[in-house]
């Protein structure tokens, strides 16, 4: 009788919101190393390499609800973006004052998706207003608030 093959999978990977404006979210991921097992020679444990980047395929989904022009109904939109050696993107072209959800999957080796991170939302800010409050001879005052 052989020995039993031990292994180990991967974790997910985690997505961050490290910034988010207007129009744009800054997006960062990456893969949490796999734990050592108490007691196990972890020399005997098949296991993968956790790291993140460079030669490394990705792909970001995006949901969002937005209204119909039509018939005034909300719609759900999805939106994908496929990112190659990185773990950093920030998506641009994004609508002010919108909640997003997103998530991240890695394209493996072999050529199959792995499974999405955890979710992650949040909301693009609103728009700023400025306005010009009193011009003098050589002065300006100006004023700018976000929209609510």
């Amino acid at each position: 009788m052989s020995a039993p093959t031990k292994f180990m999978s991967q974790n997910l990977l985690q997505l961050s919101i490290s910034y988010v404006g207007e129009s744009f979210i800054q997006l960062d991921w990456k893969r949490a190393p796999n734990k050592r097992l108490k007691g196990e020679d972890m020399s005997s444990v098949l296991t993968t390499p956790t790291e993140q980047g460079l030669g490394h395929h990705y792909q970001i989904s995006m949901f969002y609800e937005m209204e119909n022009k039509n018939n005034g109904l909300m719609e759900e939109k999805k939106q994908s973006v496929d990112v190659v050696d990185t773990n950093s993107f920030r998506i641009t072209g994004m609508v002010s004052d919108m909640k997003y959800t997103l998530a991240v999957r890695e394209w493996d080796r072999k050529g199959d998706w792995g499974l999405w991170s955890p979710q992650r939302t949040c909301m693009t800010l609103s728009r700023m207003v400025a306005a010009v409050k009193d011009i003098g001879e050589n002065w300006i005052e100006v004023a700018w608030e976000r929209m609510t």
